[in-house]
């Protein structure tokens, strides 16, 4: 099975986990306030990114055509990581923009909101000798945040999710 058939197929098994969970997972309040504090802590990311150069320094690679992002990327996020997308509202692709890049590499980046750990924790060689020592332990310590709370959300849908299908 190709890449881009294996991601189809999350995407569809996400998409119908999203349906018949829907109503369970919305108003579950442990979880969103889990996304609350995720949401706080990608922004913290964020933050960080553009305050060290970081953001601007892998913009660039991107213009120029080159990616970290590359084509098998997408096979690090599963289906838990699809459905919290899902409720966080990202509308997930149905093909691949770039023939290289990544499922969910989009003009401007990422369009997922949330990520697997590897696409959130990775720092080329180039950005770290780009931004220094100093900025790069800032941006991996707003990480370690961002990572324990994806944690949680996962443990939590799966949790619902469970208890849900047996109440069923």
């Amino acid at each position: 099975m190709k890449t881009d058939e294996i991601i189809a197929q999350k995407i569809k098994t996400a998409s119908s986990m999203f349906e018949t969970h829907r109503v369970a997972l919305l108003e579950d309040q442990e979880l969103n306030e889990l996304l609350c504090l995720y949401e706080k802590a990608f922004e913290r990311v964020q933050e960080e990114m553009k305050k060290t150069g970081a953001f601007e320094f892998c913009a660039e690679c991107g213009r120029a055509g080159l990616s970290c992002c590359g084509n098998g990327m997408e096979l690090d996020c599963d289906d838990i990581l699809l459905v919290l997308n899902l409720l966080a509202g990202v509308r997930l692709p149905q093909k691949r923009k770039f023939p290289l890049g990544c499922f969910f590499l989009s003009e401007t980046g990422c369009i997922l909101k949330l990520r697997p750990l590897i696409c959130r924790n990775f720092l080329c060689q180039d950005l770290k000798n780009a931004i220094g020592l100093a900025n790069t332990i800032q941006i991996q310590q707003s990480l370690d945040e961002e990572a324990v709370i994806l944690f949680k959300l996962t443990q939590r849908v799966k949790a619902l999710l469970s208890k849900t299908s047996q109440a069923a």
